[in-house]
């Protein structure tokens, strides 16, 4: 069994990961937890309903923002 993590960890990982801007998989490697670990932590904190809406707007935008890639030539991006 993996590290025992403190609500404030798992709460403070979430936060970041709905605010910052970086991808989860970034958060989950500067934060030394597993992306499954992070996903499971997000999730449960967007069903306690306890998110704000601040945090709902980042969290949209951010995975919104995460499905564009570049294009090949360079030209744009594309929704994956």
């Amino acid at each position: 069994m993996g590290p025992k993590w403190t609500d404030e960890f798992r709460q403070d990982a979430v936060g970041i990961t709905l605010t910052s801007g970086l991808t989860r998989k970034q958060v989950a490697e500067d934060l030394g937890v597993g992306m499954s670990t992070l996903n499971e932590w997000i999730t449960a904190h967007r069903d306690t309903d306890v998110t704000s809406k601040e945090d709902s707007s980042f969290a949209q935008e951010n995975d919104c923002r995460q499905s564009w890639k570049p294009t090949c030539d360079g030209t744009g991006f594309h929704h994956e």
